[in-house]
């Protein structure tokens, strides 16, 4: 088993250049995250003299027995000598959701600290699977049932990437037992009052026992191509947002934008929001302000939106405090 070719290219082109990288691997103490230490660490074997890694570990404290993980952990990575570093969390997050985004902004803040320019996670095709149930039951778009995805890039220098996208579950459990990996059987992965537990246990395997027996296939074959079209979609929505922006000023000319598909607009306002405060436009909001664009006997408006307001005036979408 081996890296995928995104890992691979830039790794090479590092060793090749004789640059420095540093990477982050988040890891959980799960059979994930114990082979991805593996195929990294065989992988990194000889290379280690341009390339440092910092091995991250996030507590929630979310049971008692969090500190037995973590001394477990510490174990494991001072037997052979890695670099690990631990965050705990102690004002323990409300939601899954909510977790997760706290988990992030974690590892970019030490990414962007000790200036890593790769985040690798454990992610594999079960967990892709599992993320476009539960983003669909969230009533996501196109953008949230195709978020899982091999490469992602954060920023011109920060990338996450995903190596274990080529296994699932399975593939990966019979691996850790293959090569006697340590994993610590984590009891919140059985608590069912969390959604993606849920999911896991009991809607995957009600899909595949009665309705598709090749249910993971099949999943997957429609995540990839409505990853095609949203990639399409996306190029279109970058391009469009260009040409409508203000040189100068934090505007866009919405005349010339109307024109397009409602479906472009929407995606077109949101980028320029985020481009410029990186805040996402609540749903209701972006809905009302696109009425308002096309209403055209509405001259002049504003909206709040966050600590700013969205203005309508003349042709422009303009921004004040």
């Amino acid at each position: 088993m081996n890296l995928n070719t995104s890992l691979k290219k830039i790794i090479r082109y590092v060793i090749k250049n004789k640059q420095k990288l540093s990477i982050i691997i988040a890891i959980s103490g799960g059979q994930d995250s114990l082979y991805l230490i593996k195929l990294i660490n065989d992988y990194l074997l000889k290379n280690r003299k341009y390339i440092t890694v910092h091995y991250l570990y996030i507590d929630h404290q979310w049971t008692s027995k969090s500190l037995k993980h973590v001394k477990h952990l510490i174990n494991y990575f001072t037997y052979y000598k890695y670099r690990l570093f631990i965050y705990q969390i102690n004002n323990i997050p409300l939601s899954e959701n909510y977790a997760r985004q706290y988990r992030y902004k974690i590892i970019v803040q030490h990414s962007i600290k000790y200036k890593c320019q790769i985040i690798i996670t454990g992610h594999n095709k079960t967990d892709k699977i599992e993320t476009f149930l539960f983003n669909l039951l969230r009533g996501t778009g196109l953008n949230g049932a195709t978020s899982l995805n091999i490469k992602t890039q954060l920023n011109p220098k920060l990338h996450i990437i995903r190596p274990l996208m080529s296994f699932n579950r399975y593939d990966l459990s019979w691996l850790c037992r293959k090569y006697y990996l340590p994993i610590w059987s984590d009891v919140t992965n059985y608590h069912y009052e969390i959604k993606r537990n849920r999911i896991r246990y009991e809607l995957t395997q009600y899909l595949q026992n009665y309705f598709s027996s090749n249910l993971e296939k099949q999943i997957l074959d429609f995540i990839q191509c409505i990853s095609e079209d949203n990639e399409y979609i996306k190029q279109n929505t970058i391009l469009l947002y260009y040409k409508s922006r203000h040189s100068k000023y934090i505007a866009l000319y919405y005349t010339k934008i109307i024109k397009q598909h409602k479906a472009l607009v929407k995606r077109m306002i949101q980028l320029w929001f985020y481009h410029n405060f990186t805040h996402i436009i609540p749903k209701t909001k972006l809905i009302k302000l696109i009425h308002i664009i096309y209403d055209h006997q509405i001259k002049y408006i504003k909206i709040p939106v966050h600590y700013l307001y969205i203005n309508k005036y003349k042709n422009w979408l303009y921004i004040s405090l």
